[in-house]
C-alpha cells in the first residue's frame, strides 16, 4: 500500500517536466505502512484493521491496551524520540505535497501561456482551480486538527491522494478540450509563421519543449531533493521503531511502517 509520502506525489505525473524525478523517488523510496497513525495535538495512536494498538500521549507516556506501560530512562527516550520525529514528518510531508502542486501549475502554466500568450483565459482558470487544490492539501495537514497517516478509522491518504491525482489530471484534460479551438488557432499560427513547413513548425516546438524543460529543471531538482530529505526522515521513523521493538517487549510484535531505500 502505498501512502501519501509516495502516493501524494503522483498526481503530477501529467507533467512530463516531473514525471521523472517523481519515478526516480518512487523507485529510491519504498514507503509501506501496515496500519495507520493518527496524530492528535497531545496524542499519537496507532491502529491497524480499525483497532487500537498502541497511543503515545503527550510524546512520552506509552499506552497498550489501555495500560500506561512502565518505562526505564533508556526506553523513555527512545519513545520521545519516536513521537517527535513522527509529529516532525508532518510539515515535510506537507512542503512537498505543495511543492508538487505548485510545479504542476507553472509547468502547465509555461506551455500554454508560450502558445496562447500571457493572460490568457485558460491558465487564468487552470491556476484558479490549482489554487483549490493547494487550499485543501494545506487543510488535510493542517496541525492544529488530527493528522491521518496511511489507513485509520475508515480514512486513507491514500485514497486522499488518488483522489488528488485524478483530480489535476481530469482538470487540465478538461481544460485542454475547452481551449482546443483556442489551441487549434494558435498552432495554425506557429505553423504560419514557419511558412508552412512542417520540419520548421516541428522544430520550433521542439525548442520550444526544451526551453520550458530546462526552465523547470532546477525547480523539479529541488522537490526531488525535498522528497529525498522527506524519505530519509521516514527511514529514520522506521528505525527507531525497530529499536522500540527491541527496547520494549509489548511492541515486539508489532510492525506498521517498512522503509526500503535502493541507494545509487
Amino acid at each position: 500500500m502505498k501512502t501519501i509520502f509516495s502516493a501524494l506525489l503522483l498526481f503530477s505525473v501529467s507533467l512530463n517536466t516531473f514525471a521523472h524525478e517523481n519515478n526516480d523517488f518512487n523507485n529510491a523510496c519504498n514507503i509501506e505502512l501496515q496500519g495507520g497513525v493518527r496524530i492528535e495535538q497531545n496524542t499519537i495512536n496507532f491502529v491497524k484493521d480499525n483497532e487500537l494498538i498502541y497511543k503515545i500521549i503527550d510524546d512520552n507516556q506509552l499506552v497498550i491496551n489501555n495500560r500506561t506501560v512502565d518505562l526505564d530512562e533508556k526506553q523513555q527516550q527512545l519513545v520521545q524520540a519516536y513521537a517527535h520525529s513522527i509529529r516532525a514528518v508532518v510539515p515535510k510531508v506537507k512542503h512537498v505535497a505543495l511543492e508538487a502542486v505548485g510545479l504542476a501549475v507553472e509547468g502547465v502554466s509555461l506551455a500554454f501561456n508560450e502558445l496562447l500568450g500571457e493572460n490568457n483565459q485558460t491558465v487564468e482558470k487552470l491556476t484558479t482551480e490549482l489554487a483549490k487544490v493547494r487550499s485543501e492539501v494545506d487543510d488535510y495537514f493542517d496541525e492544529s486538527k488530527p493528522v491521518y497517516l496511511g489507513k485509520d478509522d475508515g480514512r486513507s491518504d491514500e485514497v486522499f491522494a488518488k483522489q488528488f491525482e485524478e483530480r489535476v489530471e481530469n482538470l487540465i484534460e478538461e481544460v485542454v478540450q475547452n481551449s482546443i479551438g483556442t489551441l487549434l488557432v494558435a498552432i495554425g499560427q506557429e505553423m504560419l509563421t514557419s511558412g508552412g513547413d512542417m520540419d520548421a513548425f516541428e522544430a520550433k516546438m521542439d525548442k520550444f519543449g526544451e526551453r520550458i524543460e530546462q526552465e523547470m529543471q532546477i525547480k523539479t531538482q529541488q522537490v526531488e531533493h525535498k522528497m529525498e530529505g522527506l524519505c530519509h526522515a521516514v527511514s529514520h521513523i522506521d528505525h527507531l521503531e525497530a529499536q522500540l521493538k527491541k527496547q520494549i517487549p509489548a511492541l515486539a510484535r508489532i510492525d506498521l511502517l517498512t522503509v526500503t531505500v535502493n541507494k545509487g
